[in-house]
């Protein structure tokens, strides 16, 4: 287990939970964020634009342990479940 990290705590809360599968709405989305972040020259991980991709197309909630990854996105609404400091 990784540090911080509560195994059961995260089954727990993500129980309820489904699984999201890659459509084309969810390419399209994560390749308009991708051209976002190279025009502006931000900062923002590949797995993160990935997970804001599917989010946003489907407009569920984002739950994340450290929000600050998800700036990017207008329109995306994150949760905290209790993550890293400042997240």
């Amino acid at each position: 287990m990784a540090a911080g990290h509560d195994v059961r705590a995260l089954a727990g809360f993500l129980g309820g939970c489904a699984v999201v599968h890659s459509t084309e709405a969810i390419v399209r989305r994560h390749a308009e964020l991708y051209a976002e972040v190279r025009r502006n020259r931000l900062a923002a991980g590949t797995n993160d634009l990935w997970i804001a991709a599917c989010a946003l197309p489907l407009e569920v909630p984002l739950i994340a342990r450290n929000t600050r990854d998800f700036g990017l996105p207008a329109g995306l609404t994150i949760l905290d479940y209790g993550g890293a400091p400042g997240g």
